[in-house]
């Protein structure tokens, strides 16, 4: 059978442990005087550092050559083992044993944290989102790969920055705000509504887009502050996983606009198919019934009902077309489309309903034009299903830079606090895709949403905010001689189209 040769280690180990035990014994010799009392006190220290050091084996080791050493100094000749060096090589094993698996559970431990701890970042640094921990006052602590290729900064050259820096305005001014919230509140779930979690990101070359934030924040052990190690002293940690939206965003507004443009396509064919060909139909039955008429035959009569169901439809058509493309081109466009939205209500569902519009707002973008008509649209509708009103108003106004489009009823209320808040960001709102929707349609045009009651006793506004940039007030006149330009314009399109 060979035998193994020893490894390096093992020789330092074993070395350590008769170096150890050799080095008590000297020290017990050298301060005798001072060691009589208890001469096995050096030796039990050393056994203790070489179990701790070396292991189980030279910890024993260590023992067995401290309770000899023992025996000379106690009896100071060589001595008989007796039951006295039996119970002392005893209590050495036990002490070597005691402290190798001590020494054993603690490697083990720090093992499986290291192994963790390399897990840990393996994942961090494998990531496709950018993930950032910031520490309670907002400044970075760490910054993984992916978030390097989000925002264009090597780690080195970001850290211990505020990561209100990686932010575009307004969200810049407003970090310090954020990063209360999150505090109070916990950080987001990721279940959360997106509107509550989506900024504007600010690469380090300047270029901005759009990004997800899910914030978890934690507390952790400060090794910083004084008596952090065991001191019971603790910190805040925010840890932010960010994700790029903006493809995301621009796939869920060209899906916006491709059912706002076949919206338009179907209205402008139903107008100039199905419309003109209705008329051509009304137009020969008013002819049968005036000849049948002349007859004195009684097939006019029915002549005339077919007629009039003929109008009837062409009536019909007419609104549908005007409702798949409500807002006609030009800049008074949107005006128009409210005021017909209102008048419509009125019509049909035989209650109050009225636009006002004190001060002409000329939106020349047709895409936005067409984002707040069908905001208003949904909020209409909303009304009339769930709230019961009996008056609904549609206001737009302008002030400074903003341009507000607001939907008023007088029914039932959204339950909750009467302060405005985002349309997804309570219990209420989650469920409605139209609220969500409307919120988008704001984002894109670069507004805002805001849900509120209208007062104590009841009563909705679904209010949009929105940047008057895009925006020419008119130079003069009314909302009225605007809308009826435009709509003296539109007609005089349909006629020659006819």
């Amino acid at each position: 059978m060979r035998l193994r040769r020893p490894t390096i280690d093992s020789v330092i180990r074993y070395g350590t442990a008769v170096a150890l035990a050799g080095l008590a014994w000297a020290l017990t010799l050298v301060f005798q005087p001072v060691t009589d009392q208890h001469p096995s006190l050096l030796f039990v220290a050393a056994v203790v550092f070489s179990a701790w050091y070396g292991g189980l084996w030279p910890g024993l080791l260590t023992a067995a050559l401290a309770d000899v050493a023992l025996s000379y100094i106690v009896k100071n000749d060589a001595p008989e083992l007796g039951l006295v060096d039996v119970l002392r090589l005893g209590v050495l094993f036990v002490v070597a044993v005691s402290v190798s698996w001590l020494s054993a559970a603690r490697s083990r431990a720090e093992e499986a944290l290291r192994q963790t701890a390399a897990r840990t970042r393996a994942i961090i640094n494998t990531a496709a989102d950018g993930i950032v921990t910031l520490d309670e006052t907002g400044r970075i602590e760490s910054f993984n790969p992916a978030a390097e290729r989000l925002f264009g900064y090597a780690e080195p050259e970001i850290l211990r920055r505020r990561a209100g820096e990686l932010l575009a305005e307004p969200y810049r001014d407003n970090f310090d705000a954020f990063l209360g919230l999150w505090r109070e509140e916990g950080g987001t779930s990721p279940l959360s509504p997106a509107s509550d979690r989506e900024f504007t990101g600010l690469r380090k070359d300047g270029t901005t887009f759009s990004m997800d934030l899910a914030v978890s924040v934690v507390q952790v052990e400060d090794d910083h502050r004084p008596g952090g190690r065991g001191g019971g002293r603790e910190r805040l940690l925010f840890i932010v996983i960010v994700r790029d939206i903006t493809e995301r965003k621009r796939l869920e507004r060209e899906i916006l606009e491709i059912g706002d443009r076949e919206r338009g396509r179907i209205g402008q064919d139903l107008h100039d198919g199905l419309g003109q060909r209705l008329t051509g139909i009304a137009f020969m039955a008013g002819a049968l019934k005036q000849r049948l008429g002349g007859k004195s035959l009684p097939e006019a009569a029915d002549a005339a009902k077919i007629a009039d169901l003929v109008n009837d439809a062409i009536s019909r058509t007419r609104s549908l077309a005007r409702g798949m493309s409500p807002v006609h081109v030009g800049a008074h466009g949107l005006m128009s489309a409210l005021e017909e939205l209102t008048s419509g209500v009125q019509s049909l569902f035989k209650i109050s309903s009225r636009f006002v519009c004190e001060h002409p707002v000329l939106v020349h973008d047709d895409a936005a034009a067409t984002h707040l008509f069908r905001i208003a649209q949904e909020a209409v509708n909303n009304a009339l299903k769930h709230a019961a009103p009996t008056e609904i108003i549609v206001r737009l106004s302008r002030t400074d830079g903003t341009a507000t489009l607001a939907i008023e009823d007088d029914g039932k209320g959204i339950p909750g606090p009467g302060n405005g808040t985002p349309p997804a960001a309570g219990a209420s709102h989650r469920a409605g895709m139209g609220l969500q929707i409307m919120a988008y349609r704001a984002k894109i045009i670069g507004g805002s949403l805001q849900v509120r009651r209208a007062g104590p006793d009841g009563g909705t506004v679904v209010a949009c905010s929105f940047p008057i940039a895009g925006l020419v007030a008119a130079p003069g006149g009314t909302c009225t001689d605007g809308m009826e330009k435009e709509r003296g314009l539109h007609a005089a399109a349909q006629s020659t189209a006819r």
